[in-house]
């Protein structure tokens, strides 16, 4: 073999060249699968913050557009009781943006929002010496409904449900739809008619959320109690209006257990029994609300979740004082 024969054997740097593109584009294809699902992966990712923020942004503006619906419904419901065309003026503007205000809202939450609305054009509608006409519509819309609680100035603003069969109002709203926030109810053996001295409502706290019970968490705070010391809850036969005796901290305990049990209190058909829940209260109480009550005295006990420990619950107690 001459010299010649053995150059030819070896690569040459054209050789080498054509090779290392052969292995490039043998590469290029496993290249680019990888690069295409990492590009998909992001996507996705970014799809599921948009969505996440979406739904944020939604809450947000619906919070804030039932307050302003509720300041207009205020503000309307006084200037049609001084009579005059600026109530009626006012009432046909309130009228006519319902619609639009509705139109805004997510689809999801329209089921909500919808009673309110009506209820407020209603209440504006109704004459003064008939002032839980408001409530009616929604009695035929929910037969289960059994009135209205407000603590003005703090978005708790909702209709109340008879629990008629537990625990469907805790996953369900006034519209009877799916609805993680649920809507404030009674339970099912409490009834109205012969009302306990202690009546307790419960609704949802849901964590970083002001929707239901949620601003309850303000009154932790004794200056927040100061700002919004009344509570108002109409039933569908009488007005009502209650002062905060008590906030309590405390929890849900296990059977045996040692413990006041708020939740248990809802009669009092003694001196003695009255003053075992009306000593607790005070003393497990996180500030004196400098409000007194008496036996024979009513109640009214807004109940939510709190997660400072496991079934932990914040309850606002507060005393009948009109009518």
């Amino acid at each position: 073999m001459d010299r010649g024969e053995k150059s030819a054997l070896r690569p040459t740097g054209v050789g080498r060249v054509s090779l290392l593109a052969r292995v490039a584009l043998l590469a290029l294809p496993a290249l680019g699968e990888w690069a295409l699902e990492r590009l998909a992966l992001l996507g996705r990712a970014a799809g599921y913050g948009l969505l996440a923020l979406g739904e944020w942004l939604g809450e947000r503006c619906l919070a804030l557009l039932r307050r302003a619906g509720d300041g207009l419904g205020r503000v309307g419901e006084r200037a049609w009781r001084g009579g005059g065309t600026a109530g009626a003026a006012l009432l046909c503007l309130l009228v006519a943006s319902t619609p639009a205000l509705a139109g805004l809202l997510p689809a999801a939450s329209q089921a909500m929002a919808a009673p309110h609305l009506q209820a407020a054009g209603e209440a504006l509608a109704a004459p003064p010496e008939d002032p839980l006409a408001y409530l009616q519509p929604l009695y035929a819309q929910n037969s289960d409904l059994v009135g209205w609680i407000a603590v003005e100035g703090t978005g708790i603003d909702f209709p109340v449900v008879w629990e008629r069969a537990a625990p469907y109002y805790l996953t369900h709203n006034f519209a009877r739809e799916e609805d993680r926030f649920g809507t404030p109810f009674i339970k099912h053996e409490i009834s109205l008619e012969d009302r306990p001295d202690n009546l307790i409502v419960y609704g949802h706290n849901m964590p970083h959320s002001e929707e239901m019970f949620g601003p309850l968490e303000g009154y932790r705070d004794a200056a927040f109690c100061r700002a919004h010391p009344t509570l108002r809850f109409d039933t569908l036969t009488q007005a009502g209006e209650y002062q905060v005796v008590a906030v309590l901290l405390t929890r849900v305990y296990r059977q045996g257990e040692e413990g006041f049990r708020y939740y248990a209190e809802t009669d009092f058909p003694d001196e003695a029994s009255f003053a075992y829940f009306y000593e607790n209260i005070k003393e497990g109480s996180l500030y004196d609300t400098g409000v007194e009550a008496s036996c024979g005295d009513s109640f009214l006990t807004l109940s939510t979740c709190v997660y400072d420990w496991e079934n932990g619950r914040l309850a606002v107690v507060a005393k009948r004082v009109s009518p």
